[in-house]
């Protein structure tokens, strides 16, 4: 996904025909980005020492 942060200006997410979100590409990383398109934001829990 990386790619594509770094060539828009601006991303639509469409899920079932319908716009998700339309904002400008500064409010999206990779994480936020993949949870939007999934419907999911996904987090992962790491153990530290």
């Amino acid at each position: 996904m990386p790619h594509v942060l770094e060539v828009t200006d601006r991303i639509v997410v469409l899920r079932l025909g319908r716009i998700v979100k339309d904002a400008p590409t500064s409010e999206f990383n990779g994480d936020t980005l993949i949870g939007t398109i999934t419907g999911t934001i996904q987090t992962i829990k790491v153990e530290g020492d």
